[in-house]
């Protein structure tokens, strides 16, 4: 077994500030074995630490090999490589210095990734929690060219949906319009750097060319800009093609954008491959009133053990988002509609409240209208996105439902029907797996939900509960007095493979030992111990309470009664379950009076005491 993750449970209060991001993020520039070093270091609302599950996506590839001339064969994909593969890693060591980091992993990663000019890796934080309550809307940060576009956690056991997760429009940027420019029609011009031109959506292949960055054709799952004369943006894609750009002023010919390509083929060979949708491209302009391309939809990925669907009926989705309509009564181009995103979601099991219902959707956007009585190029709607289902099956719950629409057509006036190949590309892009990549499966083999010792009657129960295990054949319950030399106890068979709740115990009716510890051990004989539970019946700890909380602006003031004396482990974390502080501190017995030199920021916060195996918390919330 690699890794054992403790996560003890803890209560997450629900108070609204609108929208929340709950990862870090950072650009990977060179890998060397198993040495990654990164830059644009985002840790606003997470952070990585040593010991943590990380994602490693390679957000693009050098996917075009030979098709990069100006003719229609421009981006078409020759290799998909690696482009939307995600692999989670252990990080062995951490250093960082201001917004650069560098990672060491525990071992080399099984994917193929790689980095020149036309690629792109991030790592983002997978956080980790017990069971979670949402508080606000899940926002990915958006898709920046290097960092962002990811919404990805983990709940080891029951996911309490209050609230929407969104990556909507945080995938691949749309493409702006073109400066004001042109009089004539042009079908020829595939990619040029002339910005006369509408620009292409943002795609799988990353561009570092000038040289490319315009003109009507699309680039992979990018759709491409408008020509001259006020021709509108194709829109992105990803499972399906986007849609056709309309054609310009007076224009007979094909002057709008080509929508980005049909990327199934490549998402149905691999589960693991989940990419951003394409960006849509920017429409064109002599009258300053085109409007840019609509960005794809991002990636949400979700672990849980279960996910309970409140009534309020919640989302989680990764839509594209709409081309806007032209300015102003524009005679100009409008731009095209972005592609829905990915989302997967590795679940065992789906509860529904009796009004509950959960709707997940990678929808692509619309194309933009064109705001005039004369005719000009609307934009093309978004492709449809890809969603995954991984253990539950979907189509075991009614209340569960999936879209991946593709966008609309826009219209090329205030009267006209919308633009007839304009509309993505339809098809069903939901799947069901059985089971997500190996490396995530094995990184988490054993997670503990919680344990420790009770005394009753001068009995000491040992109790631990799992939310998951792999591969586990038993585990040991070793005793000692002085926390040196241990003796067996007892052994408890594991539940081998397991994706559910597991309760056990170990009673010790003489009580007569100081100190336990658990193990576990797998079937390969690999054994992990956990942290060492101390058991101290002669001290009664119900009595024990906090009677006052509060932080004064500089420390947080925490009074007691019917504390023992000995060691006190404080710990305080936030809304998110990351710890902000944490530490044992020797006490003295009855009432004692704590003040912690901490300064929070604005939120939840919760703090948790424990002494000899009890626990409580209580929560502060800090304006």
């Amino acid at each position: 077994m690699k890794n054992i993750t403790i996560v003890l449970a803890i209560l997450i209060s629900s108070l609204s500030f609108g929208q929340m991001q709950v990862n870090a993020y950072a650009k990977v520039n060179t890998i060397s074995g198993v040495s990654l070093s990164c830059s644009h270091l985002d840790e606003a609302n997470d952070s990585f630490d040593l010991g943590d599950v990380i994602m490693v996506y390679q957000v693009q590839d050098d996917v075009l090999g030979g098709n990069a001339n100006n003719n229609s064969s421009f981006g078409d994909v020759a290799d998909i490589r690696s482009a939307g593969l995600v692999e989670f890693a252990e990080i062995a060591s951490i250093t960082k210095t201001g917004s650069n980091m560098t990672i060491e992993l525990t071992e080399l990663l099984d994917e193929s990734f790689s980095i020149t000019s036309n690629k792109s890796i991030q790592v983002v934080s997978f956080p980790t929690f017990t069971d979670y309550t949402t508080t606000d809307d899940i926002i990915a940060k958006a898709w920046d060219g290097h960092i962002g576009g990811v919404v990805a956690f983990h709940v080891a056991g029951r996911l309490t949906l209050l609230h929407n997760i969104s990556a909507d429009a945080a995938g691949f940027q749309g493409g702006q319009p073109s400066k004001d420019s042109g009089n004539s029609c042009d079908e020829g011009t595939f990619i040029t750097s002339n910005s006369n031109y509408g620009a292409k959506g943002e795609s799988i292949y990353r561009t570092n060319n000038s040289n490319l960055g315009n003109g009507k054709g699309k680039i992979a799952n990018g759709g491409g800009g408008g020509n001259v004369h006020n021709g509108g943006g194709a829109g992105g894609s990803n499972f399906t093609a986007g849609g056709n750009g309309g054609s310009g002023w007076l224009c007979t010919i094909g002057s709008g954008g080509i929508p980005g390509l049909n990327l199934s083929t490549y998402i149905l060979a691999n589960e693991n491959r989940m990419v951003f949708g394409g960006g849509a491209g920017g429409g064109q302009q002599n009258n300053s009133s085109a409007t840019r391309g609509g960005n794809g939809g991002g990636l949400v990925f979700i672990k849980a053990n279960e996910i309970y669907v409140s009534s309020n009926a919640p989302v989680i989705s990764s839509n594209g988002e709409d081309g806007p309509d032209t300015y102003n009564e524009g005679q100009d181009g409008a731009g095209g509609g972005g592609a829905g995103g990915s989302v997967a979601l590795i679940v065992d099991n789906y509860v529904f409240d009796n009004a509950g219902t959960l709707s997940v959707q990678a929808n692509g956007g619309n194309g933009g209208n064109v705001i005039h009585v004369d005719e000009h190029g609307s934009g093309g709607g978004g492709g449809a996105g890809a969603i995954k289902f991984f253990r539950a099956d979907p189509l075991d719950y009614s209340e569960l439902s999936s879209r991946t629409d593709a966008g609309l057509a826009g219209r090329r006036s205030n009267n006209s029907q919308p633009f007839a190949t304009g509309e993505g590309e339809s098809g069903n892009g939901t799947m069901h797996y059985f089971e997500f990549g190996r490396d995530l499966s094995s990184l988490l083999p054993v997670e503990m939900l919680q344990m420790g010792v009770e005394c009753d009657e001068n009995i000491h129960r040992i109790f631990w509960t799992t939310a998951s295990e792999s591969n586990n054949e038993y585990f040991l319950i070793e005793a000692s007095n002085e926390a040196d030399i241990w003796m067996i106890l007892e052994s408890v068979a594991g539940a081998g493979n397991s994706l559910t709740y597991n309760d056990y115990e170990v009673i010790n009716p003489k009580a007569n030992y100081d100190y336990y510890r658990i193990s576990q051990t797998d079937f390969d004989g690999t054994r992990e111990y956990f942290e060492i539970l101390t058991a101290d019946c002669q001290s009664d700890l119900k009595s024990l309470e906090i009677s006052s909380l509060y932080h004064d602006g500089n420390s947080l003031q925490i009074e007691f009664k019917g504390l023992h004396s000995g060691n006190l482990d404080v710990q305080i974390v936030n809304n998110l379950a990351r710890p902000v502080f944490q530490e044992n501190i020797s006490v003295f017995g009855g009432e004692q009076f704590l003040s912690l030199p901490i300064d929070f920021k604005t939120g939840i916060y919760i703090v948790r005491i424990s002494q000899n195996g009890k626990q409580l918390s209580d929560k502060i919330i800090i304006r």
